[in-house]
């Protein structure tokens, strides 16, 4: 079945280590998105890629019932370089916890994320 491309996804950056995790060793971010946009997304641990500044990846993503929004999993893999964790990916293009970008959709399950407005 195909589905419309969206022009932009609003989506969300959160902390989700406990606060003792984060004492020992640091955030851990977690891109969100809400499952009204689920139509663009495969299923639970379906692959959907995303380009983040100059990088591209291939995520798995979390859809999983009982859970309010979609999530993209914490270990990203790269074809150029070795897999890395998404904290660090987000970090690293200067987003933190409580942004609100938006996922622009390059394709079926393709998409960039950019600063929000």
């Amino acid at each position: 079945m195909s589905h419309p491309i969206a022009a932009s996804i609003p989506c969300w950056i959160t902390n989700i280590a406990k606060q003792a995790d984060r004492a020992r060793s640091g955030p851990r971010f977690e891109l969100c998105v809400g499952k009204e946009h689920a139509q663009h997304f495969p299923a639970h641990k379906g692959w959907v890629e995303l380009t983040v500044g100059e990088d591209h990846w291939r995520v798995t993503i979390g859809h999983l019932p009982g859970v309010d929004h979609i999530y993209f999993h914490t270990r990203m893999v790269a074809t150029a370089t070795q897999p890395d964790k998404i904290t660090r990916v987000l970090q690293e293009a200067r987003f933190r916890v409580g942004d609100r970008p938006t996922l622009r959709a390059t394709g079926r399950h393709c998409f960039v994320l950019e600063q929000g407005a």
